[in-house]
């Protein structure tokens, strides 16, 4: 029995439960998050919205895209700028069109090659190896501790991921709300399919010219990092 337990502390399996002493409350113990092994993947795409019931400007529809990014838990240091933009800043226009560039966690794979860039309906996706995440104070592989920037890690370095529960609604994150329906229909559709999701649930239903009656509801599983303060809520 003593080697059994002793085998258990070994592998972190064995949870002592100890009554709590008289007054003091007792505390649940949190969800275990099981983390896995992933890689960045960078991409850089055109965003073109067209839409019926809300006006965006460029600048505006960067904004509102840059919080959808960050809901679905891209790596820090993405990008969202005004791209060909017809209006002057800060109008509304028919077509707002930005320019994404961020990076997504996949799953790893030892040694795989990254896929060519491709052209899509919606714009050029570029796939490419990411600058890599390492422990803080860690050096690359084969580099002085002087030349690497950090953040950087040697090309194919697994770095920590989980799946994370990512829930759309109105007001959730806080500044999304009704009039954003179409915006996240196109966006659901044109850049959601870039990341590594699963159990993807949507029952979004968007009427255009009107509010009543539309609903933002899309929640799915997302490999991302694990989550920071920073994720929008």
């Amino acid at each position: 029995m003593r080697n059994f337990v002793a085998l258990l502390l070994s592998l972190n399996l064995l949870v002592v439960c100890a009554p709590a002493a008289a007054g003091e409350p007792v505390v649940a113990a949190e969800p275990v998050v099981a983390v896995q092994q992933g890689q960045w993947r960078e991409h850089e795409l055109t965003f073109t919205y067209s839409g019926f019931t809300s006006k965006y400007s460029c600048e505006g529809l960067a904004d509102k895209v840059q919080l959808l990014l960050q809901t679905f838990g891209v790596r820090d240091g993405a990008k969202v700028s005004s791209y060909a933009c017809a209006a002057p800043y800060g109008f509304p226009t028919e077509f707002p069109r930005v320019r994404l560039q961020f990076a997504v966690l996949e799953p790893w794979v030892p040694n795989a090659v990254q896929s060519p860039g491709k052209e899509a309906a919606y714009g050029r996706v570029i796939g490419r190896e990411a600058p890599q995440l390492v422990a803080p104070g860690a050096v690359a592989r084969g580099s002085a501790a002087g030349d690497v920037a950090p953040g950087d890690v040697a090309p194919g370095e697994p770095v920590a991921g989980v799946w994370r529960h990512v829930k759309l609604a109105r007001g959730r994150p806080r500044t999304l709300d009704p009039g954003d329906c179409e915006l996240l229909e196109q966006f659901r559709d044109k850049v959601v399919p870039l990341f590594t999701t699963r159990e993807l649930k949507d029952e979004t239903r968007c009427i255009p010219h009107q509010l009543l009656g539309t609903r933002i509801a899309l929640e799915a599983e997302v490999f991302a990092a694990p989550p920071t303060a920073d994720v929008p809520r």
